[in-house]
């Protein structure tokens, strides 16, 4: 193995434990959320979802996981809205949020390779779907 090789390996095992974290965090700040008991109480979870995924999605740009970067982005759309009031905060919204925790779970174990998935595609649709209303 180069240089070159081994660098790009090891870069990618700092993003693998570096997304872990950021998963762990997020399914923490989702279990805050759906625990919420109002806009004040779910203040935090959502902001903590906000800076994770985006710190998320810049490690991810840096390695090359466009699926990665997709779904924190259309995720962050979401979060942006609910801080802005333009989106209110239901069951259907927590449920899409975990649902693409879920989803960059399944696209670090996939190494990246859920980006043909068909899940993964409604998922986009549906948290832009959410933002469009």
């Amino acid at each position: 193995m180069n240089e070159e090789e081994e660098f790009l390996r090891d870069l990618m095992e700092t993003f693998r434990q570096e997304a872990e974290e950021h998963i762990r965090v997020l399914s923490g700040a989702i279990v805050d959320l759906e625990t919420a008991s109002g806009p004040q109480a779910a203040a935090a979870p959502i902001e903590t979802l906000y800076r994770q995924l985006h710190s998320l999605k810049g490690a991810a740009a840096a390695v090359g996981m466009p699926v990665i970067v997709s779904v924190c982005q259309e995720t962050e759309s979401v979060l942006a809205a609910l801080k802005r009031g333009d989106l209110g905060l239901t069951s259907s919204v927590v449920d899409a949020l975990s649902e693409s925790v879920d989803c960059l779970n399944g696209c670090l174990m996939s190494d990246g390779t859920q980006a043909t998935d068909e899940a993964t595609s409604a998922l986009l649709t549906k948290l832009g779907a959410l933002v469009d209303t």
